[in-house]
This record gives C-alpha cells, structure tokens and sequence, in this order.
C-alpha cells in the first residue's frame, strides 16, 4: 500500500519558533519520488510506523526534501513542523560536527506558550517556523537587538509571508528569510560535491542523524525516520 502525498500550497504544517536569547533551544496520485514503503517499516507501539520513504535520487535534492515534509503532514497530526525542526537540526550537526547543536523536544512542550526552538551558530539565530506570524518577527527584532543575525527558515509558501511581516516592522534588510527545502537542499548538494553517489552519503548520513537527534528528545518513535533501502549499503 502506498502513501499518499498532497502538496498543494507547500503548506506543510504549524510551527510557530521562538527565539529570545543565545543557547539551543521542527490526492490520489503518489509521486514517484517519496513512497511509503509499509512492507519494510517498523511498527512502534503506538501502532503508528515510522517514516518509511524510497528515495529516487534521479530526482532533484529539492523535490525529495518537498515531498518528505509533505508527507510528513499526511500522518494525521501536526508532525510537519517537528519533522522540519529535527532535520534543520540535523542539518547543521552534520555541517557543523564540532559545535554543539542542542535538541530539545518538540512534541511534549505547549508550543503557544512561549516555547523557543533555536539554532545558533555563532552570531546566526536560526529560526524553523512552518508558519511565520508577526511574534516570530517581533522575537528576530529583539535577536537584532542583542547583537544576532536572525535567519528564518518557512515553508515554501509563506517565505513571502515572512518578508511582509519583516517589512511591517521595519526589519526587512535584517533577517534573512528562505525556504526549508532549499536551506536543506542546497547544503546537501554542496556537501556531496553534486555527485549523485555523494549525495546518497549525504542523505544516509543526515537520516541517520536525525534518528538520533529525535531518539533523544521525542517520546513518540512514530518519527523516526526508517532508513530506505536504497540507503543502506552506503
């Protein structure tokens, strides 16, 4: 049986991140490049399988990213945000192996209540919001304030969101606004040199990561990702 996949808008999920202070804190027609693969996934307890996706490196790096978040947002709760946190995490410790990329759980904190869920590296505050609004902003105006580089990384579809709420408050030439796809895309291809067998190193060793970032922190197993197949050997 395979997945359904549904990316009309981009829209992913809900995320709203919070950043104040230094310190760390995610149709009927199935697409060709992400399946769900059930036969080879894990069942947790919960009786929820993990993530379990076929990647067809033919495909361009972004296009994979896209539908692995989008099929994220298919599972029947509000994971597309946590998924997006962990693999933005994952992302920079595999960049950046010797700096301390902090976890922290996404799934047992109330998200509305204040909750931050940061990145820095050095001067750089790194925001993961599927859904920017215009506290998110008003929290980039206050890292300006305190000496940081905000960056906020959205879904494709409210980049332009992002900016318009940046403008609003007069912060637009300050905050550097791009999308989750490309952010992630694009350090995959340069760390693999945009070699096809390199990028498939790359993948495995991100999926791998974001396993052990998720085991960590996450108290359902249900997002761990099942390494594809055509993954393993690598």
């Amino acid at each position: 049986m395979l997945m359904r996949v549904s990316v009309s808008g981009h829209g992913y999920g809900h995320l709203n991140c919070q950043c104040l202070a230094r310190g760390a804190g995610p149709t009927d027609q199935v697409t060709d490049a992400v399946k769900s693969n059930t036969n080879g996934c894990n069942d947790e307890p919960s009786g929820r399988q993990r993530l379990c996706l076929e990647i067809d490196l033919g495909r361009r790096t972004g296009y994979m990213i896209d539908q692995l978040l989008a099929s994220a947002s298919e599972r029947g709760m509000d994971s597309t945000g946590v998924v997006a946190h962990h693999l933005i995490g994952a992302m920079l410790e595999v960049m950046y192996p010797d700096l301390d990329i902090g976890t922290q759980s996404l799934t047992t904190t109330d998200q509305q209540g204040g909750h931050t869920c940061d990145f820095v590296i050095n001067d750089a505050m790194i925001h993961v919001a599927v859904d920017p609004t215009e506290a998110l902003l008003a929290n980039c105006q206050a890292n300006i304030e305190l000496g940081f580089r905000p960056r906020i990384l959205t879904a494709e579809a409210r980049i332009g969101t992002a900016r318009t709420l940046a403008e609003y408050i007069g912060i637009e030439a300050l905050v550097s606004v791009s999308g989750i796809e490309d952010f992630l895309s694009r350090n995959i291809d340069a760390m693999a040199s945009y070699s096809k067998a390199d990028i498939r190193r790359v993948f495995r060793q991100l999926f791998d990561t974001y396993n052990s970032r998720v085991a960590a922190v996450e108290p359902d197993p249900s997002l761990l990702m099942e390494i594809p197949e055509n993954l393993i050997q690598t």
